[in-house]
């Protein structure tokens, strides 16, 4: 399996590219002892307009991803003080030395570095472990300008009621906007409601809520085919995925001793009050256990009460985000509803996780895997059902290794790793993490793996749903519709004959897929940026669109796909039909990344490990 990052620096000793390392768990091992931290200036001598003093930071904190930030004084000053407040009584670390900047010339530039570098040296050493180090090491990367604390909102009546004051405000300031300035294709059934103001309101709005609302909204994001305006997509991945609001301190402290109990403190090394990410649904800090990097994931308080109020309350602001948002609104908010809970149970979550390892642990190519992918391990006695404890995983969320300024060598590879993965999920292992958002993917240059993070929605696949979506991908690949037409037949036990909206339908449904998996059947590289363009793609909601399954069950009165199986002498697994949906998730992802991949080798890779595996197929279905 092909190597897949390049490694940027050994241990922060020179700019210079090395070489080729190999990367065992020995290397691994000695990696995690080592880090390193070096301070140049970034202030300009005889600059007269710098406010304060700056220094360009370079940190290879153990195996973790390397990085550079640029801190000033004052920066550093929160970071000696909110570590010396972590510690408490338990270390005394040096302090911070002051340095003179009245005057900012060749000479003061040359003294402020050097203290500077030997502070972090110093401290460096005064901590007591190489996990310690790395924590030490992450902190440096937080930076407090992209974290808002604000007291987050608990309870539906109260969340209910932000999000109407909000509507409210949008629908004043949208006299005149039309729709045509949200969509690149004008919908004349709705009004429009967005114009520029109303995108950073309703953008601020949903990064200071979080909750449901925000989590829908990362999905419509990460599968937008070309509906979304442009500028309100791009507010929103800024917005969302770069910068986030989080607990203030008190409030954490609360929901670590309502979880974990008043001595929580006492089972931890170490614990960094300020986080350093924040998602949809709760926040991150860093900590130690015996001298061993961990994270936190504390779920924000209230989030899990308030999802159908969450999602009821934004069923308006979906309509205008997203093409054919007119669906039922009840039917959005169950299905939603019932997804966003299952991730806000944290204890799933890990038991999730620790499936998913053994998943991974039993695979035939473990060993090969193994160097690939890095997985996080459960600390159970710091989990519970708002709180999970996991060991640290590090590296750069796949969403910023997209730009042109990243090898297309890397991003093919990455592209690769991802894909290989979804694979083996769906068809080896039968056990899918459900909630491919780029996010959740980690690319670390320093152990050359793919990290994985957020197990909140997995799903176990059933041998027979399992061995018709196989058939099905395998008919895409070799481009025979008609055969792919007859497989999503017989797995939804549904027929063209049972009516119109159903014929047509499935022939939307296989038209979209056959153009979709295309890729599937080509041995040469895909241009998946090229392959996304293609207007079928990036206009069309294809077999998915819940207009269309309402249009289906209509053929049979309303009639549900379950009763309707079942009716037919069957069980149909709508869950796991609609992982197909992840594919179509991670492919977006190829084509933001702008991979250029042969794909049909690994899918090829599972048919073979799969081609001794044949189950009956069921008879076609009649109306």
């Amino acid at each position: 399996m092909e190597q897949a990052f390049a490694v940027l620096q050994v241990a922060g000793e020179s700019d210079e590219q090395p070489k080729a390392l190999t990367r065992g768990a020995q290397w691994r091992a000695e990696m995690r002892q080592r880090t390193v931290i070096q301070v140049k200036p970034e202030t300009s001598a005889g600059d007269s307009n710098a406010a304060e003093l700056a220094f360009k930071i370079h940190v290879r904190a153990g195996d973790t991803e390397p990085f550079t930030v640029v801190r000033s004084m004052s920066d550093l000053l929160n970071l000696a003080s909110a570590t010396q407040e972590a510690y408490g009584d338990k270390l005394e670390l040096p302090p911070l030395p002051a340095v003179n900047t009245s005057l900012i010339d060749e000479a003061v530039l040359a003294t402020a570095t050097t203290l500077v570098q030997g502070w972090f040296d110093d401290c460096l050493a005064a901590l007591p472990g190489s996990a310690d180090r790395i924590v030490f090491g992450r902190a440096i990367e937080t930076d407090p300008k992209m974290h808002t604390s604000k007291k987050i909102l608990q309870g539906g009546v109260s969340r209910a009621a932000a999000n109407a004051n909000m509507a409210a405000k949008v629908a004043m300031n949208a006299t005149g906007t039309k729709l045509a300035n949200i969509f690149r294709k004008e919908d004349d059934k709705k009004v429009a409601l967005l114009n520029d103001e109303n995108i950073e309101l309703i953008v601020e709005h949903l990064s200071s809520m979080r909750g449901a609302a925000l989590k829908f909204t990362q999905q419509l994001v990460s599968r937008d085919q070309g509906m979304m305006n442009p500028k309100l997509k791009e507010a929103l991945k800024e917005r969302i995925l770069n910068r986030s609001v989080t607990m203030p301190q008190p409030q954490v402290v609360e929901m670590l001793n309502s979880e974990l109990g008043a001595d929580w403190q006492k089972q931890l090394d170490f614990f960094n009050p300020t986080p350093f990410a924040a998602a949809s649904i709760g926040q991150v800090h860093c900590a130690t256990v015996n001298d061993k990097p961990v994270v936190l994931k504390i779920q924000f308080p209230g989030v899990k009460e308030a999802i159908a109020s969450d999602l009821s309350s934004i069923s308006t602001l979906m309509n205008l985000l997203v093409k054919n948002g007119q669906a039922d609104g009840k039917i959005f908010t169950d299905m939603y509803t019932e997804m966003y809970t299952r991730e806000c149970e944290y204890r799933t979550e890990a038991a999730n996780c620790i499936r998913y390892a053994e998943c991974f642990r039993n695979d035939g190519d473990y060993e090969k895997l193994s160097v690939e992918y890095d997985l996080p391990e459960v600390v159970d006695s710091l989990s519970s059902d708002r709180v999970i404890t996991m060991s640290l995983v590090s590296g750069t969320a796949l969403h910023h290794m997209c730009g042109s300024h990243i090898p297309q060598d890397v991003r093919n590879a990455l592209a690769r790793r991802l894909v290989r993965l979804k694979f083996r999920e769906l068809l080896v292992w039968r056990y899918m993490n459900t909630d491919p958002h780029m996010g959740n993917f980690l690319c670390n240059s320093v152990a050359d793996t793919l990290g994985v993070l957020d197990f909140g929605s997995c799903k176990e696949v059933d041998p027979m749903s399992a061995f018709y979506l196989k058939l099905i991908l395998k008919a895409y690949a070799d481009q025979d519709e008609a055969v792919a037409k007859e497989l999503i037949e017989e797995f939804m036990f549904i027929s063209s004959t049972d009516g119109p909206k159903t014929a047509n339908f499935l022939d939307n449904f296989v038209r979209y897929d056959a153009i979709f998996f295309k890729p599937l059947g080509s041995p040469e590289p895909v241009d998946f940026e090229l392959w996304g363009m293609n207007e079928e793609i990036r206009t069309n909601l294809g077999g998915y669109d819940m207009e269309k399954l309402n249009g289906l069950l209509d053929d049979r009165g309303g009639q549900s796909l379950k009763s309707l199986a079942e009716q037919r002498g069957g069980t149909f697994d709508y869950d796991s039909f609609m992982l197909m949906d992840s594919f179509r998730i991670v492919f977006f992802h190829l084509r933001d990344l702008k991979a250029k991949i042969v794909v049909k080798d690994l899918i090829d890779e599972v048919l073979v490990l799969l081609k001794d595996e044949i189950l009956e197929r069921r008879k076609p279905c009649k109306s």
